[in-house]
């Protein structure tokens, strides 16, 4: 033990010296590997004032906190000095990746045990990276002490000075012009906003709102805020400084207007829904958004593809401030290289090299060779998340380990330029369907089987066989010259299968992409992902399925209903396109005459709102994309008058009825009906 103290010590005293990060693996028996953490506690409580953490396994003696393996979301804002995991129950990449982040420089990660699974690719993959890790074992010969540079900087703090006045200056510049602040894990973000709010007590007296989808992840902005203001933070994350304030709230409360302050700062911004923070921007003059991005994964790309690009519609004046240099830990991490290798949260930028289209061939991959080809892998996945508004680490591990989801890739002279991710569902026996019927179970990845079971009863989706497509991913440079659509028609002819389908946030784009590609829209959902802001779509493709027309008809058959009821929310081109994809009815001689009686001012409009839209859905494409969407508000989704004078910018009724008018007077002049 006293060899193992010495090399501990020497080990400890190099990386404070450094501020670097390192990592251990511990092999051996129960006792020693006990013997052996509690010695390294004692060696870090006596150099650090910092905490010791455990994620997973039973909780040792000496941990100051410990949580479950799946649970390291818990540990955002907090830090430690020693991390401590054990994966012997189970292991969750998500989880993994989140407590990393709260292991400060000088600071150790300690590996007690690893999840095994021996055929298992995902657990191959990751034993192989955990192997680059320092390995000490019991009754063997200690490993060579790695040796560190110094990458200490000589101004530490400047990034994050430089975003603590961005942030005073929303508060001192102009209104609606908010602060969008994104940083890398350990780079100070949350410290700034907590060393800004103090300085703007100090200065004036204001009123601060700090909301975060949890309350735990903005204690860091408390605790820099009261060390400055030499305060003690109240109950409930309440912060008082002479006629100053510092307090929480919830996203949900913020949103329902229920918070009254003169800025308000949103951290974690990415992990809340997009339609809340659109209502936090339109609510509050004076804002700032924050964010971690820790390669592709910190900051969902739901929050960059969609929010982001809203934003700077709606706010163009808006700033933008990213820190790159870590405060937490020192420059060029070991353990944060080792992490972004071992999870690929550098793929997040495809190759920008030109490539020709004419020589693309298509294939699925062998993805037992993807551990021995480490750069395919990383090519693919990189598309695969240049592609998607929501990524992680988990899905990494979901792709080598499912044996359902089947991975397709497009190449253009050995470069891949494309990428299809698609899971087996299906196949069910008929007791599973019985059960499903009957509420009694819900086969983990039968997501569109299960869901057109339950919706229509139709059990023969559920017993067919079928490729649900996850993702299609296209490099950006090679979008919209029909490679995504070659994907599909090498989908269609896939053996082995009795339909396809997809399942994703319905945009007006999306919307037309699957339908032009011959897909069906049977299912719109009834709440918004919380990531995407949208409603999801549901659409099947199949030249051999009779249940399909069945599907189709039910859904259409119900859309005039859904429309006014929980779709009545949706997006006006969203519904444009949903009443078309209904398919074109027929108006009679009879229902033009009550519009033109409207029109003329001889109806109300209660009496020829029916009317209306039954001429609205007999439309054909080209002439319906021309509606307005306060026709397709106030008609076929019945939004009050209310809502529609808020929304379109007019003062009440009788305005938005003469604009109603004059739009149906020129469908009776200029449109064949």
């Amino acid at each position: 033990m006293n060899n193992i103290k010495s090399f501990l010590s020497k080990l400890s005293m190099s990386l404070i010296q450094t501020n670097q990060r390192y990592g251990l693996t511990l092999s051996g028996s129960e006792v020693w590997k006990g013997d052996t953490i509690d010695l390294l506690i004692q060696l870090i409580k006596s150099s650090h004032s910092s905490r010791v953490i455990q994620l997973g396994g039973p909780e040792l003696k000496s941990i100051d906190h410990h949580v479950h393996y799946k649970k390291g979301a818990q540990l955002l804002g907090q830090e430690c000095s020693l991390l401590v995991c054990d994966f012997e129950s189970g292991f969750d990449a998500n989880s993994f990746n989140s407590a990393l982040g709260a292991l400060v420089g000088g600071g150790i990660l300690i590996i007690l045990s690893s999840p095994t699974s021996s055929g298992d690719l995902a657990i191959k993959w990751l034993q192989s990276h955990l192997n680059m890790l320092l390995r000490i074992e019991e009754n063997e010969a200690l490993p060579k002490l790695p040796v560190f540079e110094s990458h200490r900087s000589a101004n530490l703090y400047l990034q994050q000075n430089e975003a603590v006045n961005n942030v005073i200056k929303v508060v001192e510049g102009h209104r609606k012009r908010p602060l969008l602040l994104t940083a890398d894990r350990g780079r100070g973000k949350s410290s700034a906003l907590g060393i800004a709010a103090a300085e703007l007590m100090q200065k004036r007296n204001i009123r601060i709102a700090v909301t975060a989808p949890s309350v735990k992840s903005v204690a860091p902005v408390f605790q820099h805020a009261a060390r400055l203001l030499n305060v003690q933070s109240q109950k409930n994350y309440e912060l008082e400084y002479e006629r100053s304030q510092l307090i929480f709230a919830s996203p949900d409360d913020v949103v329902k207007g229920y918070v009254s302050c003169d800025v308000l700062f949103v951290d974690e911004a990415s992990a809340i829904p997009i339609s809340m923070l659109k209502k936090m921007v339109n609510q509050y003059s004076r804002l700032v958004l924050s964010t971690t991005i820790h390669g592709y994964e910190g900051c969902g790309r739901g929050f960059t593809l969609k929010f982001v690009e809203w934003l700077k519609q709606s706010r163009p004046n808006y700033r933008a401030k990213h820190l790159t240099q870590p405060i937490r830990w020192g420059e060029n991490d070991w353990l944060e290289s080792w992490q972004y290798k071992a999870f690929l949260l550098d793929s997040d930028e495809v190759d920008t090299k030109p490539v020709c289209l004419d020589t693309m061939q298509i294939s699925q991959v062998d993805k037992s060779k993807l551990l021995q080809e480490p750069d395919s892998l990383r090519s693919y996945f990189a598309l695969l998340v240049s592609a998607h508004y929501q990524t992680s680490p988990n899905d990494l591990f979901t792709l080598l380990s499912d044996p359902a989801i089947k991975l397709f890739v497009a190449e253009c002279q050995g470069k891949p330029i494309a990428c299809m991710l698609g899971v087996e569902e299906g196949g069910l026996s008929e007791k599973d369907v019985e059960q499903i019927k009957t509420g009694l179970r819900r086969p983990k990845g039968h997501l569109v089987a299960t869901s057109i079971l339950n919706s229509f009863g139709i059990q023969c989706a559920a017993t067919q066989k079928s490729l649900r497509l996850m993702r299609v991913a296209v490099d950006p440079k090679c979008q919209r010259q029909g490679v995504a659509s070659k994907m599909l028609d090498y989908a269609k002819r896939l053996g082995g299968y009795d339909f396809l389908s997809t399942s994703y946030g319905a945009t007006f784009d999306l919307l037309r992409f699957w339908q032009k590609n011959e897909f069906h829209l049977i299912k719109v959902g009834s709440k918004r992902d919380t990531a995407s802001g949208c409603h999801s779509a549901l659409m099947v493709f199949s030249t051999r399925s009779n249940w399909l027309k069945k599907a189709n008809f039910a859904f259409t058959n119900s859309l005039t209903y859904n429309l006014m009821g929980y779709l009545r929310n949706l997006e006006t081109d969203i519904a444009k396109e949903l009443v078309f994809l209904s398919g074109s009815q027929t108006v009679s001689k009879l229902e033009k005459e009550v519009v033109h009686l409207y029109v003329q001012g001889g109806a109300s409009f209660e009496t020829a709102a029916a009317q209306i839209s039954s001429m609205l859905f007999s439309l054909p494409y080209d002439q319906l994309i021309q509606v307005s969407g306060l026709l397709i508000s106030k008609v076929v989704q019945q939004r009050s008058f209310q809502f529609c004078a808020e929304t379109y910018g007019f003062t009440g009724r009788k305005q938005i009825e003469l604009a109603l008018k004059s739009e149906l007077r020129i469908i009776e002049s200029q449109f064949t009906l």
